[in-house]
């Protein structure tokens, strides 16, 4: 059982310094992913390890924990690669092309640990988009981010799920359901802090949602994927932006207009969400359960509900079409992922 909003060095946790946990499992909204380059036995965004030939993601590297077991992914520059360079701490691991080099290229600065971060890239990764304007070629995963409202954000872990392939890639993922069989019908205070149920069906949690929508100068964009069960379609449907309200106004939601759709149902099922606190199903004793941003149980387009038809209650449904897979994903509005190498 995984709390994906509290301190994972206080409650001493696995992967508490480890800043990429694992990888996303397969995904059934993949179907067109691209398919990726090796990378001398690696795949495009890993590190492969001097001696041994582990491959590791390149966010492991110089992150202060052993992930290669030669090591070399902490101890190469002090170990080797300052021999090979004409200048003191002048070796450095250079994520662009997952190797170490002497000195990082032009348009990156070489943080004190020997890692090459682009120069305008943020101090700290506080989401999925932060990650990526650090790390351009790093792929989907369950990542180690910092909460940027903690005075220092290095002390303020939380982990989190990204998607680095839709629309170019940076989202972070607060809501994914791969099995819908799956209870999502749980107490405010599990809401509140998140919960998954396994590595593919998880609720990032609402007071996560609220910091993450309410960064200054920072308002993030929505997507659904969302899967019918009956043939297989993907409907996609982006909105201009989903705020979160702190919990003093009941988590309340601002969700803004659908600028997207990808022709196979762009019907707005949110819109009877706008500005509703988010209530459990305990609260309402709605047939359908899982609680939502919602006035009453015949609301439509409550993603969290039971997948089981009863009485009235249709089934989890999107404008009437039975669905299989859910994902909700968010990403700051006009941002604009790094270039990637061609596949």
């Amino acid at each position: 059982f995984l709390i994906l909003i509290l301190d994972l060095c206080a409650l001493q946790l696995p992967g508490c310094n480890q800043t990429k946990i694992s990888s996303i499992i397969a995904s059934p909204f993949d179907v067109d992913a691209p398919v990726k380059n090796l990378i001398e036995g690696c795949r495009e965004g890993e590190f492969q390890c001097i001696t041994s030939h582990e491959c590791i993601s390149i966010v492991d590297v110089l992150d202060g924990i052993e992930q290669c077991n030669d090591g070399s992914d902490e101890r190469y520059c002090k170990d080797t690669g300052n021999e090979m360079c004409q200048k003191p701490k002048q070796c450095s691991f250079n994520p662009a092309i997952c190797m170490f080099t002497c000195d990082c290229p032009l348009g990156y600065s070489r943080t004190s640990s020997g890692l090459c971060i682009p120069s305008l890239a943020p101090a700290f990764s506080s989401d999925c988009a932060d990650l990526q304007r650090r790390y351009h070629s790093v792929e989907s995963g369950l990542f180690k981010l910092n909460d940027w409202s903690c005075s220092k954000p290095e002390l303020c872990p939380f982990i989190a799920h990204c998607e680095m392939n839709l629309f170019g890639g940076g989202w972070t993922i607060i809501m994914q359901r791969f099995n819908t069989s799956l209870n999502f019908d749980k107490d405010l205070l599990e809401y509140e802090n998140g919960f998954s149920l396994d590595d593919s069906n998880f609720w990032i949690g609402l007071e996560r949602m609220y910091r993450l929508t309410n960064r200054p100068q920072r308002t993030n964009e929505l997507i659904l994927r969302l899967l019918t069960a009956s043939n297989g379609q993907i409907i996609t449907v982006r909105y201009s932006h989903f705020i979160v309200y702190e919990k003093s106004l009941g988590y309340r939601l601002n969700i803004g207009s659908i600028t997207y759709g990808n022709g196979m149902d762009t019907t707005n099922e949110l819109a009877q969400s706008q500005l509703c606190p988010f209530i459990t199903s305990s609260e309402k004793e709605c047939v359908g359960g899982g609680g939502w941003w919602r006035k009453g149980c015949q609301q439509k387009g409550v993603l969290t509900a039971t997948n089981k038809a009863q009485g009235t209650y249709p089934g989890l449904n999107w404008n009437g079409k039975r669905l299989s897979a859910v994902q909700m994903l968010i990403r700051p509005r006009g941002y604009v992922p790094p270039p990637k190498k061609p596949s």
